[in-house]
């Protein structure tokens, strides 16, 4: 490419950019001015095409990248670059629930769960130099918690009282998707996606870029083996796609917007964050949770699981658990996490 020095349009005379600034403003369709006839030419290696993948992401929503050899295989994986660059869908693309009626009204109703008193702790718990590990709680797994807490946050006294409380009650850690569990259907019947009539539909795959093939791979084959995914054999066909993490990471996530569509509203409304905020006046708050499972922990009905089917590396599948991306569900997650507590705390509220 040459380096001579071009003014930049809509800027000053005397300041400038070099042609390479403008070729890039070019292909990426934020400024419309001549540009050199090379521009539609250029097909640089493959190592570069990471330059335009940064750009796309943060070019204006006006802009719409040019069509040539580069950006046609640099952007082939951004479906719509345009839609890319955001964090969440413009409004005009936003995905708008069926008003109707609940077809099964009493679909989700919760028997009350009953919790026992639990045991008072203990004054004088074991040491910790005295652990002894389990299947669950490994002495690496007990270290990357005890990693967490600020030094001279906790006492020694104390923080053998964590290990020892820790260790009562393992089974509510989770390290893998095999040691996620489930709401019981014991008090919490399976969830079902109230649907309007409609007709199935079938969106084309997202492609998984060769970088990231095995990783999503090895990720469908866990989740499938920890019991959220199940081969299916529906008319049904939505898509799923990766995304990074910003620990590190990647993380699939499902494309619902037709299921949305023909899925029947819910007029519940979570809760005004000011009036939550304000409960806690005067009160001393501290908490740490890292949440492995959220939504997934409630199961998803068997007649609605074939609306979920998506295809995969590893075929078709559908989900067995609730997806975080389905609006309705918030309202049945928020009753399902306040039942167990509402007969004691009555005042109780879940903010999500």
């Amino acid at each position: 490419m040459k380096t001579d020095v071009y003014p930049e349009p809509g800027l000053d005379q005397d300041t400038s950019v070099p042609t390479l600034g403008q070729s890039l403003y070019s292909l990426m369709g934020t400024f419309s001015f001549d540009s050199p006839s090379f521009i539609s030419e250029l097909e640089p290696p493959e190592t570069y095409d990471f330059i335009l993948q940064n750009i796309v992401h943060s070019a204006p929503h006006t802009s719409c990248p040019l069509s040539t050899p580069w950006t046609r295989r640099a952007l082939i994986y951004e479906s719509n670059p345009l839609q890319m660059r955001t964090k969440y869908k413009t409004v005009d693309k936003k995905v708008r629930l069926g008003p109707s009626y609940m077809l099964n009204p009493t679909g989700q109703t919760f028997l009350p769960v009953i919790i026992p008193l639990l045991p008072p702790l203990p004054l004088d718990p074991p040491h910790l130099a005295s652990f002894l590990p389990t299947k669950r709680l490994t002495k690496d797994r007990l270290s990357k918690i005890l990693s967490s807490v600020p030094k001279d946050f906790l006492q020694s006294r104390e923080i053998d009282l964590l290990v020892f409380v820790l260790r009562e009650q393992e089974l509510a850690l989770a390290f893998e998707d095999s040691e996620c569990g489930t709401f019981t259907d014991k008090y919490f019947p399976d969830y079902e996606i109230p649907v309007i009539e409609h007709i199935p539909w079938v969106q084309v795959p997202i492609r998984v870029p060769k970088a990231i093939e095995e990783m999503v791979h090895q990720m469908l084959l866990e989740q499938k083996a920890a019991g959220k995914y199940e081969y299916s054999t529906a008319s049904y066909c939505s898509r799923i796609f990766a995304v990074g993490k910003l620990k590190g990471g990647i993380c699939l996530v499902a494309d619902v917007q037709e299921l949305n569509r023909v899925t029947v509203r819910d007029a519940g409304l979570p809760l005004r964050t000011d009036d939550f905020a304000e409960s806690f006046v005067g009160h001393v708050i501290y908490g740490l949770a890292d949440l492995f499972s959220g939504y997934d922990g409630q199961r998803l009905g068997v007649a609605s699981r074939p609306l979920t089917t998506f295809s995969s590396l590893i075929g078709p599948h559908h989900s067995c658990v609730s997806l975080k991306a389905l609006p309705t569900h918030f309202q049945s997650f928020s009753a399902v996490l306040r039942t167990p507590y509402k007969k004691r705390f009555p005042k109780m509220e879940v903010f999500l």
